[in-house]
């Protein structure tokens, strides 16, 4: 007879039910147009056939105003994205959104309030990802890639990716809609 010790037995336990927690925690977000996939590595590509209720859609996005908070920051940078929260490049704009980040979401989707325009951008680059953050500057929300309008690729579509010292940069409009319908 082979005896298992309990405690690696609990432990076993413990990882199929977050495998199982894991595997219905997946969102599938249209920001500006694009889809942009956040998925556990341990939930798989499989999600994409799941489909939200408009309520969950609409709690997911809403989600996201709760953690952006009140005049969160919208950082344009320029290199290589890092992983997710991680360390920053080289910062070319900020933008501070309005004091209520969005309305509620509505039909699985969440548009933001006015975005106050950076009058005078921080460096000389090319725009190539972005980073929203609490307005303390530190709390991550949420990253994105950015592209011009033309190339219809990025998450944060923008006129020119070509950021000057000093300039000015601005987003018009911004919604995000959450996939899965």
């Amino acid at each position: 007879m082979i005896t298992l010790n309990p405690e690696i037995i609990r432990h076993a336990r413990r990882i199929q039910m977050t495998r199982r927690i894991f595997s219905i925690v997946a969102i599938v977000l249209v920001v500006a147009g694009l889809v942009v996939s956040f998925v556990h590595p341990v939930a798989g590509p499989f999600m994409a056939t799941m489909g939200f209720a408009v309520q969950l859609r609409n709690a997911m996005l809403d989600a996201i105003t709760a953690r952006a908070g009140s005049s969160a920051l919208l950082r344009i940078y320029d290199g290589t994205r890092p992983a997710t929260g991680g360390t920053a490049t080289n910062l070319l704009a900020q933008l501070t959104c309005n004091a209520t980040f969005a309305a509620a979401a509505s039909s699985g989707v969440l548009t933001l309030n006015a975005i106050s325009p950076a009058t005078s951008a921080a460096a000389t680059g090319t725009a190539t990802w972005f980073r929203i953050v609490q307005s303390n500057g530190t709390t991550h929300v949420l990253d994105g890639s950015v592209s011009t309008v033309s190339a219809g690729t990025g998450d944060l579509q923008l006129d020119s990716t070509s950021i000057v010292l000093g300039g000015t940069v601005a987003i018009s409009t911004a919604t995000i809609t959450a996939g899965n319908a």
